[in-house]
C-alpha cells in the first residue's frame, strides 16, 4: 500500500504551482503599463522584467497556461494514481471512492487554482505582477519551447 502523505504533499505542491501559474497570468493581463513604466524609469528590475513580459505577452501568457496545464494534470494524476492503489485492495467497488476522490481533487483545484489566485490578482495586478517575475521568469524559460 502506498503511504498517501508524500502524494497529498506533491498534489499541494503541484496546486500551489498552478495558483502561481494562473495568478501570474491574471496579473499580467491586467497590469498598469504606465505605473509599470514609472516604476522602471525609477530603477525597478522587476518593473522591467514585467514590462519585457508585456512586449511578448501572449507568448509569456501561453507559457503560464501551458504551465498551469501541466501542474494540474500532474497532480491530478499523482492523486488518481494513490487513490486507484490505496482503494483497490481494500474495496471492490473501489472506482466509486476513486470518482468521489476524483470529484473533490477538482474541487479543489478549482477554488485554489482557478478563483482564489484570480481574485487576488485581479484586485491587486500590478503587486501580483512584481512579485512573481522571477517566477513567471522560470516558467517562461522552461515552457517556452512546447508552448504556443
Amino acid at each position: 500500500m502506498i503511504d498517501p502523505l508524500p502524494v497529498v504533499t506533491l498534489q499541494i505542491v503541484l496546486i500551489g504551482f498552478a495558483a502561481l501559474c494562473k495568478g501570474a497570468k491574471t496579473a499580467i493581463e491586467g497590469v498598469n503599463d504606465y505605473k509599470m513604466k514609472e516604476l522602471s524609469k525609477e530603477g525597478n528590475k522587476k518593473a522591467k522584467r514585467v514590462l519585457g513580459f508585456m512586449e511578448k505577452e501572449s507568448r509569456v501568457l501561453a507559457s503560464l497556461r501551458t504551465a498551469f496545464t501541466v501542474f494540474v494534470l500532474a497532480a491530478s494524476l499523482a492523486g488518481g494514481i494513490c487513490n486507484y492503489v490505496a482503494f483497490a485492495e481494500q474495496f471492490s467497488d473501489a472506482w466509486v471512492l476513486v470518482a468521489i476522490l476524483a470529484l473533490i481533487h477538482i474541487s479543489a483545484v478549482v477554488v485554489f487554482a482557478e478563483m482564489i489566485p484570480r481574485k487576488i490578482c485581479t484586485s491587486k495586478a500590478d503587486d501580483c505582477a512584481l512579485s512573481r517575475a522571477g517566477f513567471v521568469s522560470v516558467v517562461w524559460n522552461i515552457f517556452r519551447p512546447i508552448s504556443f
